[in-house]
């Protein structure tokens, strides 16, 4: 901020402080005047202090606002809108957002704001968006996720993994995949999982990659798979696993 608006900062705060004195003069005791003062000392502390640290709010609002107030959402969006390149401001908006339920802002704040600067990567970023999960914003979040690597969404996607919703435990494994930090056994909660989908195709595929994943842990979910296939099918039908299920235990058996 330019020289001349911190004078113009420190002139207000004086102009404020001078007012309160003259007020204590004219039938106050000591002790008014001296708290009168530390108020408006503290005013100038709080104006200056913003404006230094935050020279996109405007301090005329600042000094209209009470002291302490927190810049509105739509303060924050003009703002970076005028400093698309500010990343900390771009993140506030970000914050602020979401906390406000404006997801789709939120997450392309969150975008612009790692995009700008990496290292703005917290827990809270991290939850925001895992949390996104389960709703309309999980494709948007989990491109956040991927795209600016955000490796502290790691955690929570795995708790994901074995999420009862087939899109919600697909995604988390495809992010945790993206981010280097799949592990054996996420992809198999993932496809054991699967073998209790109702999609045919959903059954199928699990059935297919526990076969040639190899793991003898997952015997017990593929019969399990070829009863209910059995079971479901009418004898004038086709099952949809067909014999897929023995095979992959076939497969299974066969590893040493």
């Amino acid at each position: 901020m330019a020289k001349t608006d911190k004078s113009t900062i420190l002139k207000t705060g004086m102009a404020k402080i001078a007012e309160v004195a003259k007020s204590a003069k004219r039938g106050s005791s000591r002790r008014v005047v001296a708290v009168g003062l530390s108020l408006g000392v503290l005013v100038v502390g709080a104006v200056a202090a913003v404006a230094v640290f935050r020279p996109d709010l405007k301090v005329v609002d600042l000094v209209n606002q009470k002291v302490g107030a927190a810049p509105t959402l739509e303060q924050l969006k003009v703002a970076a809108a005028k400093e698309p390149k500010n990343a900390a401001l771009q993140l506030d908006l970000a914050h602020m957002a979401f906390d406000q339920g404006k997801r789709e802002l939120a997450l392309g704040a969150y975008d612009t704001a790692l995009g700008l600067d990496p290292r703005l990567q917290s827990d809270r970023v991290a939850t925001n968006l895992v949390s996104c999960f389960g709703t309309a914003q999980q494709a948007a979040a989990y491109n956040v996720i991927v795209k600016r690597k955000v490796v502290g969404a790691e955690a929570g996607l795995r708790k994901l993994v074995g999420d009862k919703r087939h899109p919600v435990r697909t995604g988390a494994v495809a992010a945790l995949d993206k981010l280097g930090k799949a592990q054996r056994g996420d992809w198999l909660s993932l496809w054991v999982a699967d073998t209790r989908e109702d999609d045919c195709d959903v059954r199928r595929n699990a059935v297919e990659k526990l076969g040639t994943f190899g793991d003898k842990s997952a015997i017990a979910a593929l019969r399990a798979a070829d009863k209910r296939d059995e079971a479901e099918t009418p004898w004038y039908r086709i099952s949809c696993l067909r014999s897929s299920p023995e095979d992959a235990q076939k497969k299974i058996l066969a590893r040493r």
